[in-house]
């Protein structure tokens, strides 16, 4: 079993439950933050925070000294011009990279996107992920790609939307089918995966434990909330014109749109089930967490609906 693991991402969904995982599992994790107040307050003493940045790769320094693993998610996760992806998802992870040639680090754990290469036609998110993939595979390292489908944390932001406005909002073939997965259960993956000593260098698809179309799961939103299920389409068109008009001066957001593309238009977007956390009770944990709007500005909490069946 691996005894310390560089945890580059822990400040968001992905990354922070990785290094959850990792500690329950008794691991030495140091976690790279830009700003350590941004780290998970429950693991407040049981990381060892390294403060850097992956776009100024001097502050990397000594990063992964004395480290076995480095774990990275790191990518461009909102939609601010600047910095570009290309600056983040695939320079900084380069540089990631390249500090764990230097320390010695035996393995590199990579995320990477669902059907990378086909995607990668279409939209310069995967392009960057997947030229970075290429980059490890060239290393001499020990990796294990990860390519996982949607995280529950992506079903979760639109909550308060849909609560707002009475329905479900789809853009795309509502029939896409997809096993979207918890954060927490890809961290356990990560690290019975480490732990097995598993062949080196694979590449694997995952998702969580249940398929549903993308209608399903529009439905089942409303239903969280305590709403009557509302489903309204948007069409694919829309989507295009956005990506076309937001090309010239905003190329995060064209891309982020041309992947999104890519997903609502594949009939597949599966990966190898893994762990046993269920998509509908995170949905009625986060309806329960977040206040309802009442009369005259009041906050009542919103009223979980009935499991689907």
């Amino acid at each position: 079993m691996t005894q310390r693991i560089v945890v580059a991402g822990a400040t968001g969904y992905i990354g922070g439950n990785v290094a959850r995982a990792c500690v329950s599992a008794g691991l030495s994790v140091r976690v790279l933050a830009r700003d350590p107040g941004r780290l998970p307050a429950d693991l407040a003493g049981a990381l060892e925070p390294f403060v850097g940045e992956v776009t100024r790769p001097e502050t990397l320094r000594g990063l992964c000294n004395g480290a076995d693993v480095l774990f990275s998610s790191i990518g461009m996760y909102i939609l601010n011009r600047r910095p570009s992806l290309w600056e983040v998802d695939y320079r900084g992870n380069l540089a990631l990279l390249d500090e764990a040639q230097r320390a010695g680090v035996g393995t590199i754990v990579f995320v990477s996107v669902l059907h990378g290469p086909e995607m990668a036609r279409l939209s310069a998110v995967a392009q960057a992920r997947e030229a970075v993939v290429q980059a490890i595979q060239a290393s001499g390292l020990r990796y294990l790609i990860f390519r996982p489908t949607g995280f529950f944390n992506d079903m979760l932001h639109a909550l308060p939307r849909i609560r707002k406005s009475g329905a479900s909002y789809l853009v795309g073939d509502p029939n896409v089918r997809i096993n979207p997965l918890h954060g927490l259960d890809f961290g356990e993956e990560v690290v019975r995966t480490l732990a097995t000593g598993l062949p080196n260098n694979w590449i694997r698809s995952v998702g969580g434990p249940e398929v549903f179309t993308r209608e399903e799961i529009a439905r089942m939103s409303c239903q969280a909330l305590g709403l009557s299920p509302k489903v309204r389409h948007i069409p694919l068109a829309t989507l295009r014109l956005a990506a076309a008009v937001a090309g010239p001066f905003h190329g995060n957001f064209r891309a982020f749109l041309k992947f999104l593309e890519f997903a609502v238009t594949t009939p597949d977007m599966t990966g190898s089930p893994i762990g046993h956390r269920r998509l509908y009770d995170a949905m009625v944990e986060c309806a329960a967490r977040e206040p309802s709007a009442g009369r005259r500005g009041r906050s009542t909490p919103m009223r979980p609906g009935p499991r689907p069946t």
